[in-house]
């Protein structure tokens, strides 16, 4: 390379650093996890969540109510909220959430089912006990039914143009 060419590369590459290095005059901020809670059904402050969510930041879910849904199945005597059947069946207690056994009544006809939970959600500190949460107060469990797959036929039909033609 000439040296034209070795001044207009280093030249470039400087101004591509130093805009890189100077976006927007402000420092990049680590906000942190996300919620666990990222939608509350309006109005009624119950904060729907996914186990995934709680799991990266379950502090952020302490004594609200929640909303989640999950496989419920007893363990040893604890009626346990899993995240899937997956996780029961392979006994990954670590995934799960109890459920207050005074609130066992709303679990009746509900065992060995995905379910959708509502209840006050707290953390688990114990190691006797591998998950890590806990719900309590239970105010609804209703069963979840399996969504019914489409036809897939309508995958490869031609869909009408925004035009209208």
């Amino acid at each position: 390379m000439n040296k034209n060419c070795m001044t207009m590369f280093w030249v470039a590459f400087a101004l591509l650093a130093v805009g890189c290095s100077k976006r927007d005059g402000a420092p990049a901020v680590d906000h942190g996890p996300l919620s666990a809670c990222y939608f509350r059904t309006h109005g009624s402050g119950t904060c729907t969540t996914s186990f995934q969510r709680l799991m990266v930041d379950p502090q952020s879910a302490v004594g609200k109510n929640i909303s989640i849904v999950g496989y419920l199945a007893p363990r040893r005597g604890v009626a346990l909220l899993y995240p899937s059947e997956n996780d029961f069946a392979h006994d990954v207690v670590v995934n799960a959430i109890s459920i207050d056994s005074k609130d066992a009544a709303l679990l009746t006809d509900r065992w060995y089912q995905v379910v959708s939970v509502r209840g006050r959600f707290d953390v688990v500190v114990d190691p006797v006990e591998p998950w890590f949460g806990e719900i309590d107060s239970l105010s609804e469990v209703n069963a979840v039914g399996a969504m019914g797959r489409e036809d897939p036929v309508v995958i490869y039909e031609k869909l009408p143009s925004r035009s209208g033609k």
